[in-house]
């Protein structure tokens, strides 16, 4: 069973590696900010971040469970593809990194 308690999306960008990451965590951090802080200090720039009320993904399940792990969901060389798309009559920004791809906040129109 998935809890969406505590389950939080990344999306970050490290400019000395040229590399994106797409992470998340369910259950590890009890604030989003802690994820956050914890890329920060390992040199990358927070492009989007998301709980799970905000955000959809378009091809990517939830993870488990876990308060020990973060799940790495994409990576990809050079930043992340980002566009606009009609959905339910609402232009929202999706963001692709590698062949994943996600809404990060269903609420915000583009």
């Amino acid at each position: 069973m998935t809890n969406t308690n505590n389950y939080y999306r990344v999306t970050a960008y490290h400019p000395g590696e040229d590399i994106t990451i797409l992470i998340d965590s369910n259950g590890k951090y009890e604030k989003l900010w802690q994820l956050s802080s914890e890329l920060v200090q390992k040199g990358f720039d927070i492009l989007e971040v998301s709980d799970s009320s905000k955000f959809v993904g378009i091809n990517i399940d939830l993870a488990e469970h876990n308060p020990n792990k973060v799940f790495l969901r994409a990576c990809m060389v050079g930043k992340p593809d980002i566009f606009i798309q009609t959905v339910d009559g609402k232009r929202v920004k999706v963001l692709q990194v590698e062949n994943k791809m996600y809404i990060p906040d269903k609420n915000v129109a583009a």
